[in-house]
């Protein structure tokens, strides 16, 4: 009886330590309700601050996108507009810029990369061509050899600049060659080819002052029919696909871009 009473309080004690347990567990627990409900509540300030802050971003990137391309869009063709008029201010060709537009979706290249090499050629180098239609198949012709050559977008368009600078001085030589070999070497082979010059020598024909700006248009042009076999061979990738998509874009949204520029060239700051 003794061992059976000290039994059952042994038990009785058990009872009441699990009692007290589970009033503990239960008093956690709705510690831990209060807690989830104290964070969801958090939770939510913070995702509506954090939905602000990023509604505010996206403005603000979209605007700076915006702004960016306007600026783009507007230069471009301001620079066509230079090579566009006569000695009275007549425009020449009224279809200049559709013409760039065409050649650039034509060759998978920016539309403001290739505006602007015709421009600048046009600027600088116009005697070199006999009217705007060679020079724009001439630059068509450069953009097309770097789609066959894998050139990046950058490097072509680099490359795009620095043979600009270079017909407007009125020969290839140095780094403006280095460039151009580097992103497409068959516009080198071109040259070599149209001069007989040994494949492989242009650089010690170009120290010598014997690349110049005719020579270089002359070669890619009679070869123009090479160029768009090789050029139509290539596959089209998802960057260019991409490119030709946001020239029709930026096209398609010239109003708003020429909007966005007028207010811009119209501000009280």
């Amino acid at each position: 009886m003794k061992a059976a009473g000290n039994a059952s309080q042994i038990v009785s004690s058990g009872f009441e330590k699990a009692s007290s347990s589970a009033k503990k567990a239960k008093r956690d627990i709705e510690g831990v309700n209060d807690g989830l409900k104290k964070t969801k509540s958090t939770a939510d300030k913070v995702a509506s601050a954090m939905s602000k802050i990023f509604a505010v971003s996206v403005i603000a990137d979209a605007a700076k996108h915006i702004s960016g391309a306007s600026d783009a869009y507007v230069n471009a063709n301001t620079r066509l507009g230079l090579i566009n008029k006569d000695d009275s201010g007549n425009i020449i060709n009224p279809n200049l810029q559709n013409q760039v537009y065409a050649s650039a979706q034509r060759s998978r290249a920016n539309y403001g990369t290739t505006a602007n090499a015709v421009a600048n050629i046009g600027m600088n180098a116009a005697s070199a061509f006999k009217d705007q239609n060679e020079l724009i198949g001439f630059v068509e012709a450069i953009n097309k050899q770097f789609v066959i050559s894998g050139a990046s977008a950058a490097s072509a368009e680099g490359a795009m600049v620095q043979l600009t600078q270079a017909i407007g001085a009125g020969a290839l030589r140095g780094e403006e060659l280095n460039s151009i070999l580097d992103a497409a070497p068959s516009i080198a082979r071109n040259i070599e080819k149209y001069m007989g010059w040994a494949e492989g020598s242009i650089k010690s024909y170009a120290e010598q002052g014997l690349v110049s700006a005719e020579v270089v248009k002359n070669a890619q042009l009679s070869m123009m029919d090479d160029i768009n076999e090789k050029f139509d061979s290539m596959p089209m990738t998802w960057a260019q696909v991409w490119t030709n998509a946001m020239n029709s874009m930026q096209r398609a949204s010239a109003p708003l871009l020429m909007a966005v520029n007028w207010i811009a060239n119209n501000m009280d700051i």
